[in-house]
């Protein structure tokens, strides 16, 4: 999708970015964020979460979201999933034997980039 302005997006790009943007509304805590309380707005995940982002990116870490902004500290690339069911399993176990998870420092991405977040089975990724 272009950014150029909303009358360029078709029919299903609009239904599409209106569907993305209440499963972020869900992820931020379900109600619309005013803009004079866009600052103060955040959520920090107490597990780490798998980070799903467009383009192919996947990332694993510590996550904090804000109104225009995810954030990912303790940040590892998944290169190689390593698993035979898919992501969930990666959350749940943890890395396995076949995974490559490259270290990636602190990621900052815009909240438009956010496809979806899995929560991790905290323990399995301690290891």
């Amino acid at each position: 999708m272009s950014a150029d302005t909303i009358e360029s997006l078709t029919i299903g790009q609009a239904r599409e970015a209106i569907e993305r943007g209440k499963e972020i509304e869900k992820i931020i805590g379900g109600a619309p964020v005013s803009p004079a309380s866009c600052s103060k707005h955040e959520q920090t995940f107490s597990a780490p979460q798998i980070i799903i982002l467009d383009r192919g990116f996947v990332y694993v870490g510590d996550v904090t979201i804000d109104a225009d902004w995810v954030t990912i500290t303790n940040a590892r690339n998944v290169r190689r999933w390593g698993t035979s069911k898919g992501l969930g399993e990666l959350a749940k176990s943890g890395p396995l034997k076949d995974s490559v998870l490259d270290p990636a420092g602190t990621v900052r991405a815009p909240m438009r980039a956010l496809i979806g977040l899995i929560e991790c089975e905290a323990s399995s990724w301690k290891k």
